[in-house]
């Protein structure tokens, strides 16, 4: 999927890419619809969850382009799991 147009109609793929390729862990960027989808989580209680500390924190990586850390939104699921 490609990640959506930014306010200024240009994609963010340029920028998503660069940084998908710097990345020494090999760690995936995912964006909102992933997280969405591996959590079960509405996006407004995601923001809700972030704003209260709750959640991994967005990253920006350009223009209108944030991602999330698959490992981070990974292990959150892990450590909500383990305090089950």
């Amino acid at each position: 999927m490609l990640p959506p147009l930014n306010a200024a109609g240009a994609s963010c793929r340029a920028n998503w890419i660069e940084y998908q390729m710097s990345d020494l862990t090999n760690d995936r960027f995912i964006r909102i619809p992933e997280v969405i989808s591996l959590t079960g989580y509405k996006r407004a209680m995601i923001y809700v969850m972030m704003k209260r500390g709750e959640f991994p924190k967005q990253r920006r990586i350009g223009p209108g382009c944030v991602v999330w850390l698959e490992s981070e939104v990974r292990g959150w699921m892990s450590d909500r799991l383990a305090a089950a």
